[in-house]
């Protein structure tokens, strides 16, 4: 006998005669337990259905989630926050091959005219002709390049007066950091609310990351932090090699710039080791192998069969240390006089020999003019101080080309581009919201309704985020020039469509160029208030999120947390009413079969009685 499975079980089976002289057949008895399982079926297929419903809100509400988390981040860049675009700027140079730029939101809008008349160029020194590349030299010792073979050594002060002098000892980096580049570091200090601060900054004017002074657990910073009298008369190790000592008194005013005490340091440099069955090549390539200190590094090649080195960037003014053995003099690099003036490298019958073979590579700045006022600097990528908030990348000299113009202005084509942006999402999130909670009306007088048509509290999201961009805000500025709604610039609502429309992009382009902060101020304002409605619903301000995601916060995460619990509960329950059923349907199919079996039986009975 074939029965027809319980929704959610397997099919259960079993064989006999199909029918009997009363007429009870097979099949008869199958069509009654099928009927009897569908009538206890009852409760199980409600469950299954209000499940299904329960899955397909959840899924609506997500999906909900990703719409208003899209719409958060069409607004965080015009609000007020720290990934505002309202107060980027945009640069232009009037001549990219010579030099491009870029601009942070601290630029202030200008046009500045920039003559570059030499290009900083690597610290080159060229040894002796030693005749072959590939014959061993005889040479044995150890010598440093990239560095000297102590930190700190010959540490010079300058402007230190009675507040900073040189150090009596350089450590080592602190564990986890690494050593400062060979260079000119300066010490500022500057009162703050009646305390006194200092930093460390480098010869471009960067603050450096050093040891955190009020720290007890080794933390390093950059910022400015107290000189307390527990620093005074002591030496302070940065953490990066360089250390200098505090004199016993406070300064008599803000030492900034040209006036702060400025240290030369000196790094350790990279120990070169030299058998005596090496060749030049084989000294170069183990020059090129070392490690340096980042900034520090140096790059050898062979010309001519001498040995060159040469710093890998611009404004490293090369470093070496020569050992008793002599193996840079042997190699015409140190000795002698200092022909270039490199005894800031170490002593003057240390120094470099530089005009040997092919002339003088001496070091070379960065020369140029920023609208006639001269600058010089150390490197020709990534100046940031020569122009506030705008980066320049130098590529050749203005000799023959001319000045190049650089434009510094409001980037209102983002901004621009922005506000379609929002107002694309803000069309596709409203429909979104509308059909989800439409009641449509159907031919024969019935209506369909959507996933979340019963949800007062979202039916009403869609009203509050048109109100929210169409009500007027309140201005603080009594100019003429002041905006109270979108429609002002350009942007306004069709109530037809229910869509926002930048209806007229000529009268938007004209505030962004005449009336940027008051477009700042309405932006700013609109954004506020429906970002503080959407946070309400996704539990995440704008761009806190960094992504769209499933919702588990706010009055969605709140309503998919109880659904969730609510599914798990039905998915407990529907599997033990599968198993009752299953269970029941077993006992039915096993008490038919008996009884089929009993009537096929007495069915033989009565044949042998009637043919005997």
């Amino acid at each position: 006998m074939s029965l027809l499975p319980v929704v959610g079980t397997s099919t259960s089976s079993s064989s006999s005669t199909s029918s009997s002289s009363s007429g009870v057949s097979a099949s008869y008895l199958n069509s009654l337990i099928t009927s009897e399982m569908q009538v206890k079926s009852a409760p199980y297929t409600a469950m299954k259905t209000e499940q299904s419903n329960l899955q397909t809100q959840i899924t609506a509400y997500n999906s909900l989630s990703t719409n208003l988390q899209s719409l958060e981040s069409a607004l965080e860049p015009l609000g007020s926050g720290t990934n505002s675009i309202m107060s980027e700027m945009s640069v232009t140079s009037s001549n990219s091959s010579v030099l491009t730029a870029s601009a942070s939101s601290d630029a202030v809008a200008g046009t500045y005219s920039i003559g570059v008349t030499n290009l900083a160029a690597p610290h080159t020194v060229e040894g002796d002709d030693m005749y072959s590349s590939d014959t061993a030299l005889g040479l044995s010792g150890t010598f440093y390049v990239g560095g000297l073979a102590q930190r700190g050594t010959d540490a010079t002060v300058t402007n230190g007066g009675s507040l900073v002098s040189a150090a009596s000892t350089f450590n080592a980096p602190a564990s986890g950091q690494s050593e400062l580049a060979s260079g000119q570091y300066s010490v500022q200090f500057m009162q703050q609310s009646g305390q006194w601060m200092f930093r460390v900054v480098d010869q471009n004017g960067n603050a450096v990351s050093i040891a955190d002074a009020s720290s007890s657990s080794g933390d390093f910073t950059s910022d400015w932090q107290p000189f307390t009298s527990s620093l005074q008369g002591t030496d302070f190790d940065t953490g990066r090699g360089l250390a200098f000592h505090f004199g016993t008194s406070d300064p008599t005013e803000n030492l900034l710039g040209s006036a702060a005490p400025t240290l030369n340091y000196h790094a350790q440099g990279a120990a070169i080791t030299v058998d005596s069955s090496d060749t030049l090549q084989d000294i170069a390539n183990e020059i090129n192998s070392a490690t340096y200190v980042s900034g520090n590094g140096v790059s050898a090649n062979i010309i001519n069969n001498s040995l060159v080195l040469s710093a890998q960037n611009t404004g490293y003014q090369l470093e070496g240390s020569d050992s008793t053995s002599g193996v840079l003099a042997s190699l015409g690099l140190k000795g002698g006089s200092d022909p270039d003036g490199d005894s800031w490298n170490g002593t003057a019958t240390s120094g470099w020999v530089e005009n040997s073979q092919t002339g003088t590579y001496g070091l070379s700045q960065t020369q140029l003019t920023v609208n006639g006022m001269s600058v010089t600097g150390y490197q020709d990528t990534g100046l940031t101080n020569v122009i506030n908030g705008v980066t320049l990348n130098l590529n050749q000299t203005t000799t023959t080309s001319g000045p190049v113009t650089v434009t510094v202005s409001s980037n209102t084509s983002a901004i621009v581009n922005q506000i379609n942006s929002f107002v694309s999402q803000f069309n596709s999130t409203t429909s979104y919201l509308n059909q989800q909670t439409a009641f449509t009306a159907n031919s024969d007088g019935t209506y369909t309704r959507g996933t979340l048509a019963e949800d007062n509290v979202v039916r009403g999201l869609s009203m509050q985020l048109t109100d929210d961009a169409l009500a007027p805000v309140s201005s603080s500025s009594s100019s003429s020039n002041a905006l109270t709604s979108l429609s002002d610039i350009g942007i306004t609502y069709d109530t037809d469509t229910g869509q926002l429309t930048v209806s007229n992009s000529s009268l938007l382009n004209s505030e962004m160029s005449t009336n940027l902060q008051g477009v700042t101020a309405l932006l700013n304002s609109v954004s506020s208030r429906m970002d503080t409605d959407l946070q309400a619903f996704t539990g995440t301000s704008a761009g806190a999120t960094g992504s769209t995601s499933a919702v588990t916060s706010g009055i969605l995460g709140n309503a998919v947390t109880q659904m969730n619990e609510e599914n798990a509960t039905l998915t407990t329950q529907i599997n033990n009413e599968n198993a009752l059923l299953t269970n029941e349907q077993n006992s039915l199919t096993s008490y038919y079969s008996g009884l089929l079996s009993e009537l096929a039986n007495a069915q033989n009975e009565e044949s042998e009685i009637v043919s005997g």
